[in-house]
């Protein structure tokens, strides 16, 4: 009798999920034990900041340790935003955060159409005042300001393009299919998030990852 694969065991299983199994299957490759989207080895990211600030238009979800993070430096990072926001600031009691709809989690604020954290100039006032006070605003920001326009889940071993980008709901100036303009190596999106990537997963994950991708 022939023996039953492995993938055959699951859909045998799950039957009325083997369509969803097969597109997860097709979507994602293991590498050091990780989950990563095949589509992040297709893509370029370049940040053209100043003056765009679209990524920062919509408050990100945040945990609870992020925010106790950043409170503690919340007199200092205010000094960077203009009257209003810290107008705002003042009137919420420095409560940069509201509760989000999923169970466990909040989202920042927004004021005036952007996050209540943007500048004027369309700069991050937290990103801001790590660069100017020599703190590391890799492992200091809120996680998914850090690794976007990627999500990297390091709890369940995923990494991923944001879904709103795959679905062309936010058209990025900075984020592009390989072919829709000039691209060199320096550009591509698994290089220009690769400080990100290794303090996230670290070194051995990074080069399977580089690996990988010179095999694609």
């Amino acid at each position: 009798m022939e023996k039953t694969s492995y993938l055959e065991e699951i859909f045998l299983k799950n039957p009325k999920k083997k369509k969803n199994i097969l597109e997860f299957i097709e979507r994602f490759t293991v590498i050091e034990d990780v989950f990563v989207e095949k589509e992040i080895f297709n893509h370029s990211f370049k940040c053209r900041y100043p003056g765009c600030g679209i990524c920062c238009r919509d408050g990100t979800s945040i945990n609870m340790d992020e925010v106790n993070r950043v409170a503690k430096s919340i007199e200092e990072i205010k000094t960077y935003l203009d009257e209003s926001k810290i107008k705002r600031l003042d009137k919420l009691n420095n409560v940069f955060y509201r509760k989000n709809k999923r169970e466990g989690s909040w989202r920042l604020r927004t004021w005036n159409s952007s996050c209540i954290f943007l500048m004027e100039d369309k700069l991050c006032a937290i990103h801001k005042y790590c660069m100017d006070n020599d703190v590391d605003w890799i492992k200091f920001h809120f996680n998914l300001c850090v690794t976007y326009p990627l999500r990297i889940n390091k709890e369940q071993n995923f990494i991923h393009i944001e879904e709103e980008l795959k679905n062309r709901e936010y058209v990025l100036p900075c984020f592009n299919k390989y072919g829709e303009e000039d691209y060199d190596e320096s550009n591509m999106l698994i290089y220009s998030m690769k400080d990100v990537i290794l303090d996230r997963l670290g070194k051995n994950f990074w080069m399977a990852l580089e690996k990988n991708r010179e095999k694609n």
